[in-house]
């Protein structure tokens, strides 16, 4: 190809994309601006005004696996069949019949969004034809967003093996020994109960993986909706979070039987983990305020659950980042935990067109506050 193509890699934000290509014909400019081209970082291809394909660069043929002396040459409607499969529209239905002829000829800087089928990561396609007319390219580019999704879920998968290794290592350290001939029965027992506890936490920590992951990929319509007596499952959360706790903590409602709709499981979880954190990181004897509200916000009906414990507290240095998964506040090491449960409470109220809040001070205990849409019943 004999056309020399400038590319800016923040074409994207540039109105109208001017100077993306030059003529042909200047000797080293075009050379250097050829092999700009080759090497640029976004996947770009160009078509010729026969409507063939006359050159793609690195980033193209790495994106769709694509080799370069196959796709050089290519009409439009069989490299539209070709990238095609590849390629999903927002809405998930294939794209239609000659998609990419319709966005060679599209206001150029029009931006097409589509989703690339493999990990489900959002693509922007734009065109640009040069002046004269006789070359158009199409760059794609992967949405930043869709890329950081695709970090953290990576990074969420090492934290997870990551805290998985340590109560698994017990488990089979202690199995292991009492495997062994002669162990005497109080060893034994104590080895029974340290692999209970082991094998407890990684149940908690399997579970807030999982509730993790349907909050993630929104899930609302599988929620079982059902009328809930919240006065009732406050009340059973409460027993089951710990021994003393019916008698530390002060449940307060705005009528004696509150009924709403909503999935009781899930409110379930959130309780227990809201009781939860206040057990563990206040003293044994200490209060927990436990308020069930029912405001009403913009004429739409809403609940929220707000828990207070006169412990430990949070650093305010932790406070941006303690509903990061697997993220523990400093003064928290040495405690028991998996460090999902607050993610979890934020995604689900989020999920809930709501929110969560904290407030908190050293020493002085913290205020964690969930707030969701929820149909209160009479």
């Amino acid at each position: 190809m004999n056309t020399a193509l400038q590319h800016n890699s923040r074409f994207e934000e540039r109105e109208g994309m001017d100077g993306i290509f030059c003529g042909a014909g200047f000797g080293n400019a075009a050379s250097a601006a050829n092999t700009a081209f080759m090497l640029s970082d976004t996947p770009t291809l160009v078509i010729g005004v026969s409507g063939k394909v006359e050159a793609v660069n690195t980033a193209f043929n790495e994106m769709f696996h694509a080799d370069a002396a196959q796709v050089i040459g290519m009409s439009t409607g069989v490299l539209a069949r070709r990238i095609g499969p590849a390629l999903r529209s927002v809405s998930g239905k294939p794209l239609p019949r000659g998609w990419l002829d319709e966005r060679m000829t599209a206001a150029p800087g029009r931006r097409m969004t589509v989703r690339e089928r493999a990990g489900g990561e959002i693509l922007e396609v734009f065109a640009r034809t040069a002046p004269h007319g006789a070359h158009t390219a199409l760059f794609f580019r992967r949405n930043e967003a869709s890329c950081e999704n695709s970090r953290h879920m990576s990074d969420l998968l090492v934290n997870a093996a990551h805290e998985m290794r340590s109560p698994m290592a017990s488990v089979l350290g202690f199995s292991e020994l009492m495997l062994g001939p002669g162990v005497p029965a109080d060893d034994a027992k104590d080895f029974l109960t340290i692999i209970h506890s082991e094998a407890d936490q990684l149940r908690k920590l399997v579970d807030d993986l999982l509730d993790l992951g349907r909050i993630a990929r929104a899930e609302a319509g599988t929620a079982k909706l059902e009328p809930v007596n919240m006065t009732a499952l406050a009340g059973a959360t409460i027993m089951a979070t710990g021994p003393g706790m019916p008698e530390r903590v002060r449940l307060r409602l705005p009528a004696k039987e509150l009924w709403v709709h909503a999935d009781a499981a899930q409110l379930k979880r959130l309780l227990s983990n809201l009781l939860d954190n206040a057990r563990k990181y206040s003293p044994p004897a200490s209060r927990i305020d436990l308020k069930i509200s029912t405001p009403l916000i913009r004429g739409v009906g809403h609940m929220r659950i707000t828990v207070r414990d006169s412990g430990i507290g949070i650093p305010q240095a932790d406070l941006a980042q303690i509903a990061t998964p697997f993220y523990r506040a400093g003064n928290a090491a040495g405690l028991a935990g998996t460090g999902l449960g607050l993610s979890y409470i934020k995604q689900f109220c989020e999920l809930l067109k709501g929110g969560m809040r904290i407030r908190s001070r050293v020493g002085a205990g913290t205020i964690v506050s969930a707030l969701m849409q929820c149909e209160v019943l009479p």
